[in-house]
């Protein structure tokens, strides 16, 4: 197993964990304004509007995250902590639990309408 830096966070599915490569912040909620027939939303952070990727209930916190070169929040995660963790291609060993690693762009698809045929490329 490898160490790896990661935040822990619990969503509406469980916990799980993000990379620290992928995140970059851990903000204080901002407003969220909606996007029509979406669950994409947009706040304004650090004098740049961001998309928010809504995925439950307001925390209190925004998740500042790096996606395919653009910066994406995500809300409706609590952050539980940030650190070293032991990591392999199942997860991340967690206090003796074993955490799934948060699919970014599986989120992001989801909120721009994945339903409707729309994919996202990280690799861009």
């Amino acid at each position: 197993m490898a160490l790896a830096a990661a935040v822990v966070v619990r969503g509406p599915s469980g916990r799980a964990f993000v990379r620290a490569d992928s995140a970059r912040q851990i903000l204080a909620a901002s407003p969220i304004s909606r996007v029509p027939n979406s669950r994409l939303g947009m706040a304004l952070v650090a004098g740049r509007v961001v998309s928010v990727v809504e995925l439950g209930a307001a925390s209190g916190a925004l998740l500042l995250c790096d996606f395919a070169g653009e910066p994406v929040a995500f809300s409706g995660l609590d952050i539980e902590r940030v650190g070293l963790f032991e990591t392999d291609a199942h997860g991340a060993n967690v206090d003796g639990e074993r955490l799934p690693e948060l699919v970014l762009g599986d989120l992001v698809t989801a909120a721009l309408g994945a339903e409707m045929g729309a994919t996202v490329d990280e690799s861009e």
